[in-house]
């Protein structure tokens, strides 16, 4: 649990704050569509990507979903609102994938080990 909140808390720095210093919260249930505004002019692979995790959450895979987000979070070609939105949505899921490992979801244990949050 402490290296999932270490990750949210890298996420978030990577994310930027705003003028008072905090990040405002994303909603899990808007996270699909703000993606396609948010990668509506992005480049066709970048695209592609973000909206699979859209279309992913949008049908409650929250571990796949996170995983596509991470990887969007490192990509070079993104433009800062698009990495703050990758960060910020890998923050919010963050905590549903941690839930789902501690369920017993071996997908989502397996993705937090992966990415060195795991215990």
């Amino acid at each position: 649990m402490l290296r999932v909140w270490a990750v949210i808390l890298v996420g978030a720095a990577l994310a930027g704050c705003s003028k008072k210093g905090e990040i405002a919260p994303l909603a899990v249930e808007k996270i699909p569509s703000m993606t396609t505004n948010v990668f509506r002019d992005a480049k066709a692979p970048l695209r592609q990507m973000a909206y699979q995790a859209a279309d992913q959450l949008s049908r409650g895979q929250y571990v796949p979903a996170w995983s596509v987000f991470r990887a969007l979070m490192t990509r070079q070609d993104l433009n800062a609102d698009q990495r703050a939105f990758a960060a910020r949505a890998v923050n919010a899921l963050a905590p549903r994938v941690d839930e789902a490992a501690a369920k017993g979801d071996a997908a989502a244990a397996r993705m937090l080990q992966g990415y060195g949050v795991g215990k």
